[in-house]
């Protein structure tokens, strides 16, 4: 893809639930704890519920090596879970199967996006804005073909109640989604 001419390399925060495939992503800067932020605070926004779980591989926005050999989640992503009502869980290390459902979605959402790229007839966008629309109209079209499922999976979530946090330990700002 290019954005106004330029190479544009998108890197998103995909988010899944696992039994409609239910989906929401958004893009983000690396695989940082404030990219993992932005990507969980704009999913429960768009969904205005809160699922009990989020489950995530051993990637550096959640977790990190501690001496033992095995990983811990960051301070930063247990506060964002404290404060959205959700239990945080990981798969084993190098277990990426164990989270069959989303990493299976985050496959057939990549195919999803380059058939929607190669029906628009143009790899190029404008301005960041104009791929954000993009990517917005595309996810809300994908998650209407979940209708049912979709429903029953939200009506058993809690409902978003918290505000977006905006703080993340050090006082640097996460912004809102």
């Amino acid at each position: 893809m290019t954005l106004a001419g330029q190479p544009f390399a998108r890197l998103l925060c995909h988010f899944v639930l696992p039994y409609s495939n239910g989906e929401w992503a958004c893009r983000c800067q690396s695989e940082s704890v404030l990219a993992l932020k932005k990507g969980v605070q704009e999913a429960v926004f768009r969904l205005v519920r809160i699922p009990e779980w989020h489950q995530r591989d051993n990637s550096c926005g959640a977790t990190h090596q501690v001496s033992s050999g095995g990983r811990k989640f960051l301070p930063e992503y247990r506060e964002l879970m404290a404060h959205r009502g959700m239990k945080p869980r990981t798969t084993a290390v190098g277990q990426k199967e164990h989270n069959g459902t989303v990493e299976a979605q985050n496959g057939a959402f990549e195919r999803y996006l380059n058939q929607r790229l190669q029906a628009r007839g143009s790899r190029e966008f404008a301005t960041v804005e104009t791929f954000d629309e993009w990517l917005v109209e595309s996810l809300c079209k994908e998650n209407s073909r979940r209708g049912v499922r979709l429903q029953e999976e939200l009506a058993v979530m809690k409902p978003r109640e918290a505000d977006p946090l905006t703080r993340v330990s050090g006082g640097t700002s996460a912004g809102q989604s």
